[in-house]
């Protein structure tokens, strides 16, 4: 299996795990679909090496609610509890070879000014104070960067 392939059968699987939970007239299989529900947005928040653990804990989980919930003889709950156990067997199998989310946007130990000037955040105040943009390159002479450009109207 692919890993696309393999992230798009455990969806599908606790998409449809939803679906017959929510159709179970069985309190443990409506529960249960709460379970796969909150577990779609986690399989993009964790990192790769937690999804296998995702995957263990929802197959367990899934496992033990159907050999210990008051199923009966509603068939939508036990498709619940099949589809989880499968979910969770295909999150834990392929799950650390699936993307990850992109740090892009997280903070980083280091500053990304657009300038490349002090780290110093009293110096990007002063620069406001006189009037400069501190992240405007256009408007800041390289070969010193504590005066402004000619051209740059101060008040």
């Amino acid at each position: 299996m692919s890993r696309f392939t393999s992230r798009r059968a455990a969806i599908a699987l606790l998409v449809a795990a939803v679906l017959f939970g929510i159709t179970a007239s069985a309190a443990a299989g409506s529960g249960i679909a709460v379970l796969a529900a909150a577990t779609v947005p986690a399989l993009y928040a964790v990192p790769p090496w937690a999804r296998v653990w995702l995957g263990v804990a929802l197959a367990v989980i899934a496992a033990g609610a159907g050999a210990l919930g008051d199923l009966g003889g509603d068939w939508w709950a036990w498709c619940t509890i099949v589809a989880l156990v499968a979910a969770g067997v295909v999150i834990a199998v392929g799950g650390r070879t699936w993307p990850a989310l992109s740090g892009r946007y997280g903070s980083s130990t280091g500053s990304s000014s657009g300038q490349g000037s002090s780290d110093d955040p009293t110096e990007l105040w002063r620069e406001l104070d006189r009037g400069h943009d501190p992240t405007d390159t256009a408007l800041r002479d390289t070969s010193n960067p504590k005066t402004p450009p000619d051209d740059a109207a101060v008040d």
